[in-house]
């Protein structure tokens, strides 16, 4: 699994400035998200990663760090920004 190709191209969709983002990651860690991948409510589980992010607005400013959570599920990836201690991506415990 090549996380950090994956997360690149996940955000480089996304990003204004997409080369001039400043991405670090974590550890993996198990992870599941409930109704993910718009597979109903069932719980999706994979590989979890935190992500932080902080790339150029469209006035070339730095916009500030924000810290993504990102679940790889097979051959896919979904990531949430976390908002306070909030994220619908969750660590699995063993």
């Amino acid at each position: 699994m090549n996380t950090g190709r994956q997360i690149q191209e996940k955000f480089s969709k996304t990003l204004k400035d997409p080369v001039s983002a400043k991405i670090r990651v974590t550890e993996t860690y198990k992870a599941y998200i409930r109704g993910g991948f718009g597979l109903g409510d069932e719980n999706i589980f994979g590989w979890g990663i935190d992500v932080k992010v902080n790339a150029k607005n469209s006035f070339g400013g730095y916009t500030g760090e924000k810290t993504y959570r990102c679940l790889f599920h097979e051959d896919k990836i979904s990531c949430d920004e976390i908002v306070g201690d909030f994220s619908p991506i969750h660590a699995a415990n063993n």
